[in-house]
């Protein structure tokens, strides 16, 4: 390699190795189930395959008709009769983000937990003040960005994009999760 191209392929690695330097995971399952249900000991996996006709809903629930990357979901019911905890992921700006939202029997979000955040900006969204604006929320409301969902300067697709799956997530237990 001639001497006028070393510092460029140098260039090159330092920027990916700084453009991965923000991946944090903040969260594994089993942390995360603690996290959003202290009180359940355990938890049931279920696994859901989603029929043509679930899936049309979940993708129709959103106000772009995303549609979902994966038919197939794992949920988890905690004992106690606590609820329901769902890991999804969306896209960010250009990374997927990993988060958990927990939904009570009645189909209200309890919490959410962003499990992991791969974008090098919009970290904002793990806010715990953004975040609990998910709490009490259920499919009939409109849970819309810069509607009853406030927007984060700097982190606008992050906070788009979790808002959509919530709704997405909520429209989930309302069709394939709830026990009737």
């Amino acid at each position: 390699m001639s001497s006028n191209r070393l510092p460029l392929a140098l260039f090159g690695v330092c920027l990916v190795a700084s453009q991965s330097s923000y991946a944090e995971v903040f969260f594994t399952t089993e942390t995360v189930q603690k996290a959003l249900y202290p009180h359940a000991s355990r938890f049931e996996t279920k696994h859901l395959s989603l029929t043509p006709e679930q899936i049309k809903k979940v993708e129709d629930s959103s106000p772009t008709s995303t549609p979902i990357p994966n038919h197939l979901f794992e949920v988890f019911e905690g004992d106690k009769h606590v609820g329901y905890l769902v890991i999804d992921k969306v896209l960010g700006r250009h990374e997927f983000i990993t988060y958990a939202v927990a939904i009570n029997l009645a189909g209200e979000v309890q919490g959410i937990e962003v499990m992991e955040y791969l974008e090098s900006y919009g970290q904002q969204i793990r806010n715990e003040k953004w975040r609990a604006q998910f709490t009490g929320k259920k499919k009939s409301d409109s849970v819309k960005l810069n509607g009853d969902i406030q927007n984060i300067a700097g982190a606008t697709l992050s906070c788009k994009h979790i808002t959509e799956g919530i709704r997405r997530m909520l429209t989930l237990y309302d069709v394939a999760i709830r026990k009737t």
